[in-house]
């Protein structure tokens, strides 16, 4: 095979077909069969390996990790290119070289000022670096611009779709942001009015002060009703995750089918249902007239952070939920397939990043998979509604929040709602949408609504039994027990 790894001289017909095959636009190479994709990313991968620029090779990770990797983020990053041929490919990658090689020692000043960089995502930290090269008066050379090749800005909306599901990065991890802002919003959204205050208090760990966060949420567009006045929910936080982990992955585009399979860890290319779609569609929708002014001064002052090696004495955030705008195309068939450029980092992601609030899991959790006789995985996932993403989601948030840093002292999820330090919580009922399991049965219920209600709490009991004994199989978590309050489940104890 041409571009092979081993030493066997090509053929001949072998080095014709390569330099064909190496002459060929972006686009074409995308709609190669597998096995001649192959070929050209190997060559690729060699040419890069051979180039003069042995020190950038071991240092990228999308050049040093295996062939995957460097047909994902290649594609990716050439994603506004797609007319153009491989021998322009070079000079892409030359200039993008070239601005690497100026700004490499203003990464490493950046590191090593501020370790916690490395815990976001590739592009902040050159973000950091550019700007402490500018301020040392050094030229930064330019990302090659879409406006040189101009057939890339001329494909049709459906091209650019079908370039969107070819250039798709599945993301290994799902991040979650889990500022208490966050929960916050959930409560306060489900006042009717159009412009709410939301006031947090944080601490952390040493310091003399708890901090006050203020934010203001608005809702924008023509129409309030529909577009705006809609409460942010458990579903909206777990599309909102999905999104973060397709971002942070390097997408910035992203369709409805992408953001179900972040949500439900799913590898291939399966589609969600047209329910599916459509409760995605909504809450992105929703998403997107939401407007968050977030003033985290005195947060900032009390984690201090710092800015080119300055601590804050204040700042904040002024953005949508979602940044995001629609390109759409109607098949000959009727079906009408959106994809959602994502304008800005997403505004909850940032401010969690920069105060050190993000969870992270391995993105395999998400896919559920149910267990034989013997308690061991097979291969047949847990189906998802909208129900199980929520439950899901939860029970991960609270375990990662029992293993963090700042771990919670209880290892218990409780099934009803409850207060703590004054404030009332949300038990597992409630966050299934179905809160009145949290209050005592109505004397006047007839035994068919009895039976329906205690067939509601049982199914959310089995879905959250379900998930942590994969979990369990799989060793993210030790075990977990029922307890109990007064001969009646209470809720589930989790072992780390």
């Amino acid at each position: 095979m041409p571009g092979n790894d081993d030493n066997q001289p090509m053929t001949d017909a072998e080095r014709q077909e390569l330099e064909a095959l190496m002459k060929l636009s972006i686009r074409e190479v995308n709609h190669l069969p597998d096995n001649k994709k192959e070929i050209v990313y190997r060559e690729l991968m060699r040419r890069m390996a051979n180039s003069a620029y042995p020190k950038i090779i071991d240092t990228i990770p999308i050049i040093a990790q295996a062939y995957n990797a460097i047909k994902q983020s290649v594609l990716d990053t050439l994603s506004p290119f797609l007319g153009v041929s491989m021998p322009d490919v070079w000079e892409l990658i030359r200039k993008g070289i070239e601005r690497f090689e100026v700004l490499e020692p203003y990464m490493d000043a950046e590191l090593a000022e501020h370790p916690e960089i490395e815990d976001q995502e590739f592009s902040v930290l050159m973000e950091a670096a550019e700007r402490r090269a500018r301020a040392d008066g050094v030229t930064v050379p330019p990302l090659p611009l879409e406006q040189e090749y101009p057939e890339a800005a001329s494909t049709s909306p459906a091209e650019k779709i079908d370039r969107i599901a070819a250039l798709a990065i599945r993301p290994n991890y799902s991040v979650m942001p889990a500022h208490k802002l966050m929960s916050a919003l959930k409560m306060a959204t489900r006042s009717p009015e159009a412009i709410t205050q939301i006031i947090v208090d944080v601490s952390k760990k040493g310091a003399r002060n708890r901090a006050k966060v203020t934010c203001i949420l608005s809702y924008e567009g023509d129409n309030l009703q529909i577009a705006g006045r809609q409460p942010f929910t458990e579903y909206d936080r777990c599309v909102y995750s999905a999104v973060v982990s397709l971002y942070v992955a390097g997408n910035r585009v992203v369709t409805c089918d992408m953001i179900w399979r972040a949500m439900t860890g799913k590898t291939e290319q399966e589609q969600a249902t047209p329910a599916q779609q459509a409760a995605v569609t909504k809450s992105l929708d929703k998403m997107r007239f939401m407007r968050a002014v977030i003033d985290c001064s005195q947060e900032f002052k009390m984690r201090r952070i710092s800015l080119d090696g300055n601590n804050l004495n204040g700042g904040g955030y002024d953005d949508n939920l979602l940044h995001l705008s629609i390109t759409w195309v109607k098949t000959a068939t009727g079906k009408v397939i959106r994809a959602y450029e994502i304008l800005s980092a997403p505004v909850l992601y940032k401010y969690s990043a920069a105060v050190k609030q993000l969870q992270t899991v391995d993105i395999k959790l998400l896919d559920v998979k149910k267990l034989d006789s013997k308690g061991k995985p097979t291969t047949h996932s847990l189906e998802y509604t909208e129900r199980r993403v929520v439950i899901k989601g939860y029970l991960l948030r609270r375990i990662e929040g029992m293993k963090g840093n700042n771990s919670l002292n209880s290892h218990c999820i409780a099934l009803r709602d409850y207060d703590k330090g004054g404030q009332p919580h949300e038990g597992l009922y409630s966050i299934a949408g179905s809160p009145e399991l949290s209050q005592p049965m109505p004397e006047d219920m007839t035994d068919v609504e009895k039976n329906r209600r205690k067939d509601n709490a049982r199914n959310i009991r089995n879905d959250a039994e379900a998930m942590l004994k994969y979990w369990t199989a799989t060793g993210y978590i030790k075990g977990y027990s029922i307890y109990k309050d007064k001969g009646v489940s209470a809720g589930f104890e989790i072992k780390l």
